[in-house]
């Protein structure tokens, strides 16, 4: 009777795929997470400002390029720490893994970033509470995987973090860039590097992102509002 798609991406490019011959109305409701479980990062004016990007670690979540972007926040003489939160669930993904931690080594980044891992929910929230800034430099993989809207890039927006990130598949749909976050080119590592840097230097810009971002997703990510969208969809075509 109808179809649901969870972005406006999804609407338009693959939607219609899931039926062939047959166009059954579209219907976007935007997925949601429970706010309750995220109750804001704590302000910090530290002198190592804290980085943190939280994702499986595959080509498609741009990891490579956090690395080289971290390299160079280095080379211009900036004092920060990079946390990346993740694990290789599948076995493709250690190929990805194995290629970081090279690059990881031949940076010497060692005493900068640091990999923890896969990590219970607990401390991943404990994780966006101390961050200072989120970096999520999603790209399309090489096998043509992307993310469409990256669940940790919702929960680091709801704990009120400035973001950085690509306008990847639907990322468009959640960060509005200058607003509620940062968006760069996908693989830009200068980009990257700037925007991050920015960030870095202005504590006033991260508040005021932060404070947005927490909006944006009260206002379109909110899993009660949304899921009670849903019911209403269900309700009509019950009433039909």
């Amino acid at each position: 009777d109808f179809l649901v798609a969870n972005s406006r991406y999804i609407e338009a490019s693959r939607a219609h795929a899931q039926l062939p011959g047959r166009s059954p109305p579209v219907r976007v409701v935007p997925e949601g997470i429970d706010l309750a479980r995220f109750d804001g990062a704590q302000p910090s004016s530290r002198a190592r400002p804290g980085i943190l990007s939280v994702g499986r670690l595959i080509e498609a979540k741009g990891l490579t390029h956090l690395l080289h972007a971290c390299h160079e926040l280095r080379r211009r003489g900036h004092e920060f720490t990079c946390e990346i939160i993740g694990g290789a669930f599948e076995p493709a993904d250690t190929v990805t893994w194995v290629l970081l931690k090279k690059e990881h080594r031949a940076l010497g980044l060692e005493d900068v970033v640091q990999f923890s891992g896969p990590l219970q929910f607990s401390d991943v929230l404990s994780a966006y509470r101390e961050a200072d800034v989120f970096v999520l430099p999603c790209v399309r993989g090489k096998d043509g995987t992307h993310d469409v809207t990256p669940n940790s890039l919702l929960e680091a927006m709801a704990m009120g973090l400035p973001v950085v990130t690509t306008p990847t598949g639907g990322i468009p749909e959640i960060v509005s860039d200058g607003i509620d976050g940062l968006l760069v080119a996908a693989g830009d590592d200068s980009q990257l590097t700037d925007a991050i840097e920015r960030l870095i230097l202005d504590v006033e810009l991260r508040s005021t992102l932060g404070k947005n971002a927490r909006a944006k997703i009260e206002k379109d990510f909110d899993a009660t509002r949304n899921v009670e969208k849903l019911a209403r969809l269900f309700e009509r075509m019950q009433a039909l």
